[in-house]
């Protein structure tokens, strides 16, 4: 994997405007896109999940939501796949870590996570 300031940053968009709800994609030289994720589903590549736990500690005890978690990733492809696989899990309101397969998860790394809506999944 790359260093993290070559990589493609990935997370869910939260904030209030057009693309509320939309996944974001941040390249590295500063471009970015929105997915709608009722449109169109993603395969990432080469993945690591990145969380700001301290902030996500504060989201969970009830702090003001703001972002702290996202996946690194090395190559981000568009796909229509099937959503079976095993769920890889961030709310910080209800546990202030990524989760996969009951366990936390942060900064785990996948050869591939594909999005399904808004969810992550492992295949």
């Amino acid at each position: 994997m790359r260093a993290k300031d070559n990589r493609i940053k990935v997370r869910f968009h939260l904030g209030a405007g057009e693309h509320y709800k939309h996944w974001k994609i941040e390249y590295p030289n500063g471009d970015y896109q929105f997915i709608n994720p009722e449109k169109q589903n993603m395969v990432l590549h080469g993945c690591q999940l990145h969380n700001r736990k301290g902030t996500a500690a504060s989201i969970h005890a009830g702090g003001e939501k703001v972002v702290c978690a996202w996946v690194w990733c090395d190559e981000v492809r568009m796909y229509s796949l099937t959503d079976k696989g095993i769920p890889v899990l961030y709310n910080p309101r209800v546990q202030p870590n990524w989760m996969y397969e009951g366990q936390v998860a942060d900064n785990m790394t996948f050869d591939r996570l594909q999005t399904v809506g808004n969810k992550l999944i492992s295949f």
